[in-house]
């Protein structure tokens, strides 16, 4: 086993050595040191703690597929593929939680405290501690992957500006990853108020510690640390709610886009015969979190329940550092935690920082709303589940059914989240088995105090459940959960509705509250579902199809709109002037029209979403509905889904006013209030300009974004947070098709061909494919290589560092990795065998629209571009991975069969001696084609008649049916379905016509290639 490497990891070390430390951090062994094997020249048998070998090829959106026979080479590839993407970001995070921001970066405070924070972290020694041992080899073999890429490409050859011939940049080791996995997800989120807590400096003097600085409460103070887009969508959907009687599942974290502990990476990971799952994780994490294995899909959202306790302490008067416990005086524990900073003349020095924590394990806090005074401190006790988490990965991986599914979650109790899950049986699974403190509703009614509980009573403590995971925690039979063949879903919500048809109550309130309002965005989601389900979304049918799956995803119906937004219409045009409660009139005439003339979406062509997005900033910005507006129909816990609903339009003032404020606002940063949603909200990547679609919690949106506004830039010029991963799978009879789309795109790199493909992917939501069998894989590869570790890790003394191996020398180092890659290459020869031709040109390119009736035409290939030159080129088009038979030129039509389907091309090259090898080339998605109305009203031959005649025009054949309907001075006159022509024409006469102004509108239904239309046209009769 390698151990920890005997001299540090300065800052000048060479690139030859990075993958040194990469394989030599592990904890220390104690295996006897022995003979290098091959070190006479005989070929060694493969020692897979030692070396490393993996194929990682990558398909649309430059997701990687790592394929490997071990789970050491597993990791090596997942790291490598990671550092290629990302490598400056992932640098980042681990220095920051090595505690070495200030010594690496800069001395700053923010670095300095950061440092602190994460070294107390260090010093407890939880990364350290015994880890399953499969997970601990992904763990090291990633490490050596990352140095790998670090190695081969040099740190001043990297492409990326912001580590690019940087000194901070350093190889990284096993412990640095171990650490970024072990820190329970959302605890750093708490490391300002860990950093803020002190105690008193001043004399003991009386204040009031009803509300801490800043005039917050420790009420408020608790409820507002977490904000509220972070969060997630999960829906499972159930073989009776599905087309196919299946499985399916959408995936839908929240978080955030920039903050390199929550930036989300998508990948694919097998060990055939052993694993096989497709989906995302969190940067530094090298395991799948969210996604789906050939059996069972899974995702988590953010959950209601209290993972974490607030205790006030009653302190002993004249000493702030001790408190009473059951009427007995305790000393807090008091931890230092000790960082290097430069002194600014070429050393180092030391700062201390001191925190503080209870016997039972309580951190003290402080900041706004935590004052430590004389009389009171704050303490927070968190759960931590260990390595609990890690370890569970074996059996959930290996899962068949949602059944055994949730018993490695019950199991194993590491889950600190909202889950979800479906099989391809279509069973669907809930749960909210969180190890979460267990304190009870009685508890909590005799011992809360402003800011938590009784923190000097050991009646309000943890109690112990026999059957939990953990002290402390209640056991796994006390948890939510819920088995359905219909569906479950959750949006951040408590469990009560996770299927509004079944709901779930008798738990204890820790887990969330159970017949109250519910969030806007949990009513919008579940009211979609339901609405699918019954038939009455618009859609045909009334199950779910994987297209509707995604079109749940990116409908972006504001509901909040839904329920108030003609109400609010109706309010505004009888109130078209607000005086404001400074005094000011305002004019909101120009409101009233916009928010009628606004389609409810969140689209990049809605207008007016943003006048309504910031009407709802003006009235608290809350996830549920705002308390001061009043509607016809109340809240009823009979009715959660739909109610409250249809705002009042004549009593509610608050909304009057807000829509004042939200009008002051759009004009002083002169937005026009009707203006394009897509020419507001944009990301900015390489200088081009990204329109995105999604809104906010508060304005009832399944499709999250948080784009701060920026009246200077005239909008919302940069998405920070909110739907990042995307995906959306279904198991069919022949196994699981699944898409997905990272919303923010793969790299962090600008030079990157991945740093903003799927963003443009994501603003016309689209999707990739995520090939799951080894064929689908192979036929979407772009890129391939293969992976194996070699001898450059016994550079630059790295050949002294082996502990179970005793090199004599650099050379004999060398011939002893030589040796096993070379192993390693023949058993992957045999085992797989191999391609003799390798595509070395740029990307193969499809060029056109792909809307059917149209030329799609794949760029040309060079046989150049092959390595050996080839002699022969051929095309074949598929379509979702299939030869489309007799398409084999360069061009092709697309075809009504193709819709939906990815279309792509397969270019083989062929040398002389009948050696081949291919490359494949981006997808395009086919459409239907668009179609448009030409349509004339004329006046008949006879007197009182009126001709109508209509063209549907597109450039694909068009067929179907129309709907005509006739307006006579705005009443209905006339509604008749009509077929069409051959020509795609339609003619009606109009006879015995009366006086007035005639309006009428063609609808074309449309067809499987052609998309509906439709057309108005008016005119006078006498």
């Amino acid at each position: 086993m390698p151990r920890t490497p005997l001299t540090g990891t300065a800052i000048g070390l060479t690139v030859a050595a990075v993958a040194l430390t990469g394989l030599s951090l592990s904890p220390a062994a104690t295996a006897a040191r022995s003979a290098p094997s091959g070190a006479s020249g005989s070929s060694p048998s493969i020692d897979r703690d030692l070396s490393y070998e993996v194929t990682v090829r990558r398909t649309e959106g430059g997701v990687p597929n790592i394929k490997a026979d071990d789970y050491a080479s597993l990791g090596y590839g997942t790291g490598y593929a990671m550092a290629e993407d990302n490598i400056c970001m992932i640098s980042d995070l681990v220095i920051t939680f090595a505690a070495e921001r200030a010594r690496r970066l800069d001395a700053t405070p923010a670095n300095i405290a950061s440092d602190s924070f994460y070294q107390l972290f260090i010093d407890r020694g939880a990364a350290e501690e015994e880890l399953e041992e499969r997970q601990a080899k992904i763990f090291r073999g990633a490490a050596a992957g990352f140095n790998r890429y670090l190695r081969d490409t040099g740190v001043d050859n990297l492409t990326d500006p912001a580590c690019k011939g940087a000194e901070w940049l350093r190889p990284i080791t096993e412990m640095d990853l171990r650490r970024i996995s072990r820190m329970p997800f959302f605890l750093s989120a708490l490391s300002p108020q860990f950093l803020a807590a002190a105690p008193p400096t001043s004399p003991p003097a009386r204040r009031s510690t009803q509300r801490g600085s800043r005039g917050i409460t420790p009420d408020e103070a608790v409820n507002g640390l977490f904000d509220e887009w972070r969060g997630s969508n999960g829906v499972a959907i159930g073989r009776e709610a599905t087309a196919g009687e299946t499985g399916m599942l959408l995936a839908n974290p929240h978080l955030s886009w920039n903050a390199p502990s929550q930036r989300m990476y998508a990948l694919h990971q097998t060990i055939p015969g052993e694993m096989n799952m497709t989906g995302a994780t969190t940067m530094g994490r090298i395991q799948v979190a969210f996604g789906a294995t050939e059996d069972v899909a899974w995702t988590s959202t953010v959950s209601t329940a209290r993972d974490y306790t607030f205790y006030r302490l009653d302190l002993v008067p004249g000493k702030p550092t001790h408190y009473y416990f059951d009427g007995e005086e305790r000393a807090m524990t008091q931890e230092v935690a000790s960082v290097q900073v430069p002194d600014g003349v070429g050393g180092h020095t030391t700062v201390d920082r001191t925190f503080f924590s209870t016997h039972y394990g309580a951190r003290l806090v402080g900041g706004p709303g935590f004052t430590w005074d004389d009389q009171h401190a704050y303490a927070v006790r968190s759960i931590d589940p260990a390595w609990r988490g890690v370890d569970s990965l074996n059996d959930t991986w290996k899962a068949e059914s949602v059944e055994e599914f949730a018993d490695a979650l019950v199991h194993h109790q590491a889950m600190t989240t909202n889950v979800m899950a479906v099989d391809s049986s279509g069973r669907t699974y809930y749960t909210d088995a969180n190890p979460i403190p267990y304190v009870t509703d009685a508890q909590r009614e005799v011992c809360s105090v402003p800011g938590g509980l009784d923190g000097s009573r050991s009646a309000c403590m943890w109690q112990t459940d026999p059957t939990a995971s953990q002290p402390g925690t209640f056991g796994p039979d006390a948890t939510p959960h819920l088995f359905r063949d219909d569906f479950v879903a959750n949006m951040n919500d408590s469990h009560w509705l996770a299927n509004p048809r079944a709901p779930l109550t008798g738990y204890d309130g820790t887990f969330g509250a159970t017949g109250t309002e519910r969030t806007l965005r949990t009513r919008g989601g579940l009211h979609a579902i339901l609405s699918r389900l019954t038939g009455t979304d618009g859609a045909a049918g009334d199950k779910f199809t994987l297209r509707g799956l995604q079109r749940l995803m990116f409908d972006n119906t504001s509901y909040t709109g839904v329920i108030s937004r003609n109400g609010m219409v109706e309010l505004c045009e009888a109130n078209p002037q607000v005086t404001g409660p400074d005094g000011t009139v305002v004019d909101i005439g120009d409101a009233c029209e916009a928010l009628r003339g606004w389609d409810l979406r969140d689209d990049l062509g809605s207008r007016g979403a943003h006048l309504f997005r910031e009407i709802m900033v003006a009235s608290g910005n809350s996830s549920r509905v705002p308390a001061n507006w009043n509607f016809l129909v109340p809240f009823d816990p009979a009715d959660p889904v739909n109610t409250p609903r249809d705002l009042d339009p004549q009593n509610n003032p608050a909304v009057l006013q807000a829509i004042a404020a939200a009008v002051t606002k759009l004009r002083a940063a002169d937005i026009a209030l009707d203006a394009r949603l897509g020419d507001l909200q944009y990301v900015t990547r390489n200088g081009e300009r990204i329109p995105m679609h999604g809104g906010t919690n508060a304005s009832g949106l399944f499709n999250i974004v948080n784009a701060p506004f920026n009246a200077a830039a005239g909008g919302y010029p940069d998405v920070t947070a909110g739907a990042s991963w995307i995906q959306a799978s279904e198991y069919r009879r022949d196994g699981l098709v699944s898409k997905g789309v990272l919303a923010f795109s793969q790299s962090t790199n600008p030079n990157s061909p991945h740093y903003a493909d799927m963003t443009k992917m994501y603003s016309k939501k689209q999707w990739v494919d995520l090939p799951m069998s080894e064929s689908d894989v192979a036929a979407s590869t772009i890129t391939k290589v293969r992976l194996t570790e070699d001898s450059g890790v016994c550079l630059n003394g790295g050949w002294r560092d082996w502990q179970s191996v005793d090199f004599d020398g650099e050379a004999q180092c060398v011939a002893h990795y030589d040796a096993q890659r070379a192993e390693r290459v023949s058993e992957y020869d045999a085992r797989h065998g191999t391609q003799t031709v390798v595509h070395t040109g740029k990307p193969v390119r499809i060029n056109g629209k792909a809307r059917v009736g149209q030329r799609l035409r794949v760029a040309a290939v060079s046989p150049r571009d092959f390595s050996p030159t080839a002699r022969h080129i051929a095309y074949q088009w598929e379509r979702d991975g299939v030869a489309i038979p007799h398409a084999t030129t360069r061009a092709y039509l697309v075809r009504a069969a193709d819709v939906g389907s990815r279309l792509t091309v397969r270019v083989t090259a062929t040398t002389a001696s009948s050696a081949s090898g291919f490359a494949t080339s981006n997808g395009a998605t086919a459409r239907r084609a668009a179609a448009s109305i030409a349509m004339r009203l004329v006046p008949g031959a006879t007197p009182r008649t009126l001709l109508i005649k209509a063209t549907v025009k597109s450039k694909a054949v068009v067929s179907g049916r129309t709907i005509v309907t006739v307006l006579r001075n705005g009443a209905v006159l006339h509604t008749r379905q009509l077929g069409l022509n051959r020509d795609g024409r339609v003619s009606l006469t109009l006879a015995a016509a009366r006086p007035g102004r005639y309006s009428v509108t063609l609808q074309y239904l449309g067809s499987d290639s052609v998309t509906p239309a439709r057309a108005t046209r008016t005119r006078n009769l006498r």
